[in-house]
C-alpha cells in the first residue's frame, strides 16, 4: 500500500491515520475495508453514547417584555435580564492603562454592566475593559430584546460557562446538564486553588449558605489542578457542586473578577451576570453574604 500523505481523520474522541491513497483509484476493495472499519467504529460509538446519555432538560426560555419601562443607560444596570450576550464601540474609546485605542465597531463579550455607568467587556486578545455605556451599543440591544426584535436563548452567565462545566457527582468526566438551572437568579461563584488549606472552608461554609438560598455554586480552579482531582476533592468534601474545566479557568477568572479582588475570592452574581458582591474569602465571608441576599429579598417584595 503506498502512503503518499496522512490524512487525519477525527472520530469523536479519537485521531485514526488514513492515507489519502485510500480515496484515489489505487486503493484496493481490501485496502479499503481494513482502513475504514476503525473510523467506522468510532462514529458507531459516538452514535451509541450520545443515544445513551442522560437527556438534557431545557425549559423554554423568555425575557421578551414589552410592557417593561424602555432601557435607558440609566436603568440598565438593574435592567439585566435584557442584556446582550455581546457589544460593539459606537464610538473610539481610549483605555485608561494606556494600550492601543480600541475603534468604533470593536466587538467583544458583555460580562457585566456596572452601578457606576460602565460596562466590563471581553475583548478577547485585546484584553477586558470597563468601558462606558455611552461608547457601546448596548442599550440598543437591550431594547430590541425587550421587545422581542433580538433573541435571547439563555441566562448570560450560563451561555458562557455554561459548555465548560463539569459535574463532579462521579468520577468520570462528564459535562454538567444545566438546562434545570435556567430557573436559578442566584449564582456563588469560588476562585480558590482546590490544593490550598483554604479550601475546605471555603465551600464548606459556601454551599449549606448557596442551599438555604436557592444559589447555585460554581467552582473556578485556581493553580492549574487536574480537573479529576478537582472533582475527587469536591466529593470527598460532600459537596459535589459543578466546576469549571481547567484549562478555560484563569481566562474566566481574569473576565469575572476585577484586579484589585485577592484570592481565595468569592463572587455572588445573577444569571445574567449583575454582580451583587465580590471580595477576598474570609471567615465571615458567608455572614455577609448572606445579609446581601436578604437585602435583595426585602427589596424584591
Amino acid at each position: 500500500m503506498t502512503f503518499d500523505r496522512l490524512r487525519v481523520v477525527r472520530g469523536r474522541h479519537h485521531w485514526v491515520a488514513a492515507p489519502f491513497s485510500l480515496c484515489g483509484p489505487r486503493a484496493s476493495a481490501l485496502e479499503f475495508f481494513v482502513w475504514s472499519l476503525p473510523v467506522a467504529l468510532i462514529a458507531l460509538c459516538a452514535v451509541c453514547r450520545a443515544a445513551l446519555a442522560d437527556p438534557v432538560f431545557i425549559p423554554a426560555y423568555s425575557v421578551v417584555d414589552s410592557r417593561a419601562p424602555a432601557v435607558t443607560g440609566g436603568n440598565l444596570h438593574e435592567s439585566d435580564r435584557f442584556w446582550p450576550y455581546r457589544t460593539k464601540l459606537i464610538e473610539s474609546w481610549l483605555p485608561p492603562s494606556g494600550a492601543a485605542t480600541l475603534g468604533a465597531g470593536t466587538e467583544g463579550a458583555l460580562i457585566r454592566v456596572g452601578s457606576s455607568g460602565t460596562a466590563r467587556i471581553d475583548f478577547g486578545r485585546v484584553g477586558v475593559y470597563d468601558v462606558p455605556v455611552s461608547a457601546t451599543d448596548l442599550v440598543e440591544h437591550a431594547n430590541r430584546i425587550r421587545l422581542g426584535e433580538e433573541e435571547k436563548t439563555e441566562p448570560n452567565l450560563l451561555r458562557t460557562i455554561g459548555p465548560r462545566l463539569v459535574d463532579s457527582n462521579s468520577d468520570v468526566m462528564r459535562p454538567f446538564s444545566y438546562g434545570e438551572e435556567y430557573e436559578r437568579d442566584l449564582f456563588l461563584c469560588l476562585f480558590a486553588d482546590p490544593e490550598d488549606e483554604s479550601f475546605d472552608a471555603i465551600v464548606g461554609s459556601m454551599t449549606p449558605l448557596a442551599a438555604r438560598h436557592g444559589a447555585l455554586v460554581i467552582v473556578f480552579p485556581q493553580g492549574r489542578v487536574p480537573d479529576r482531582t478537582v472533582g475527587r476533592r469536591l466529593r470527598a468534601l460532600g459537596s459535589p457542586v459543578p466546576f469549571v474545566l481547567d484549562h478555560v479557568s484563569e481566562a474566566y477568572t481574569r473576565s469575572l473578577l476585577a484586579a484589585d479582588v485577592a484570592m481565595p475570592a468569592v463572587l455572588l452574581q445573577t444569571g445574567d451576570g449583575r454582580l451583587l458582591f465580590a471580595e477576598r474569602w474570609e471567615a465571615e465571608t458567608a455572614a455577609r453574604i448572606a445579609s446581601v441576599i436578604q437585602e435583595r429579598d426585602k427589596a424584591a417584595l
